[in-house]
């Protein structure tokens, strides 16, 4: 039999689903900052929730949790897709603005 260096219980799933949805909550409110500080603090319950090697007692009432967590995540990188795109964008109108700036000022002298 392997041994565990942690034995995750549906607490600690509950604690990543719990980081999750507001993971997403501060997604939604375009909060990246504090997506990222949840994402650190997310990261090692992960680890320890998804290296088991022993079936865990709740494994049916984990794995729902998971399923949870999985669709929370999809929806998460969605976000940060469409996010990422608007900020291409954005900087793609700046350059240009800022190609326009200089342009019209050595057009000026």
């Amino acid at each position: 039999m392997g041994t565990r260096t942690h034995a995750p219980n549906s607490g600690s799933f509950s604690d990543l689903l719990s980081l999750s949805e507001r993971m997403l909550e501060s997604a939604g409110r375009g909060d990246w900052d504090e997506v990222q500080a949840l994402e650190a603090r997310r990261r090692p319950l992960v680890e320890a929730c998804f290296s088991l090697r022993e079936t865990p007692p709740d494994a049916a009432g984990m794995a729902e949790q998971m399923r949870r967590i999985i669709d929370l995540d999809r929806r998460l990188m969605a976000i940060a897709g469409r996010a990422r795109e608007e900020a291409g964008a954005a900087l793609g109108s700046m350059r240009r603005g800022r190609l326009a700036t200089e342009v019209y000022g050595q057009v000026g002298r």
